[in-house]
């Protein structure tokens, strides 16, 4: 087995939603299955840097209604009680193009 190790350059920065409550930019790629709880990261290309957006259920419902290519705005609106616990609530729009 030959092991390969991982650097830090292999992984970009996080958006930290609770310092900037709106990131917009390119979404330029998707990671599947990252992580202890196999969450999707997104990855968006602002106009300062690439940055990588956890998924969680909220988001990744309405991520995937957005095409790879497309412009982005991902906002998020806090932390909101449900039902079954709480939640991050997020406003996802895109450009399409049309």
């Amino acid at each position: 087995m030959a092991f390969k190790e991982v650097k830090s350059s292999d992984f970009l920065p996080t958006w930290d939603f609770d310092q900037n409550k709106v990131i917009e930019g390119k979404y330029v790629g998707k990671r599947e299955g990252i992580g202890k709880w196999k969450k999707a990261v997104y990855q968006i290309l602002a106009d300062d840097g690439t940055y990588e957006v956890w998924g969680s259920t909220v988001l990744d419902r309405k991520m995937s209604e957005v095409e790879i290519g497309e412009e982005v705005r991902i906002e998020h609106l806090g932390e909101m009680k449900g039902k079954n616990g709480s939640y991050h609530d997020w406003s996802v729009m895109h450009d399409d193009g049309n």
